[in-house]
């Protein structure tokens, strides 16, 4: 909940500049990374509308879907880290993603058992941090 409260928002935000000052920390070695997982096929948020008499009754909204995870990364000095994509999976195969128009080349794209961020990202991201 604090963190919605404006006051505790500015003192954070005052404490990290003494940080950064204190410490000389430049723009290039400032970085927002975000992870992010979205279902496959669930392109628009959806809405169910319903007569329920018991509305502690779940409702199904079409079973379990697959899942996707994103991971971006940005400087603050305008740096970015290509996009990595993870699938759940053992193998993926590069004619899955070749001739894609919208793909860009330096796009990141593995799998993991679960299709979560977990040991995959050290060891496709290593050599950005070199």
């Amino acid at each position: 909940m604090d963190a919605e409260r404006l006051p505790f928002i500015l003192n954070f935000f005052h404490q990290l500049d003494v940080e950064i000052r204190h410490y000389k920390i430049g723009p290039k070695n400032i970085y927002n990374m975000d992870e992010t997982g979205f279902q496959l096929g669930q392109g628009k948020t959806q809405r169910v509308i319903s007569k329920v008499r018991n509305s502690t009754r779940p409702l199904p909204t079409g079973g379990i879907a697959e899942t996707v995870t994103a991971v971006e990364c940005i400087a603050a000095d305008g740096w970015l880290m290509p996009p990595m994509i993870i699938f759940a999976g053992t193998v993926h195969l590069e004619s899955w993603f070749r001739d894609q128009p919208d793909l860009p080349d330096d796009y990141i794209i593995a799998t993991t058992d679960s299709g979560w961020n977990n040991e995959v990202s050290a060891y496709f991201y290593p050599y950005y941090f070199a």
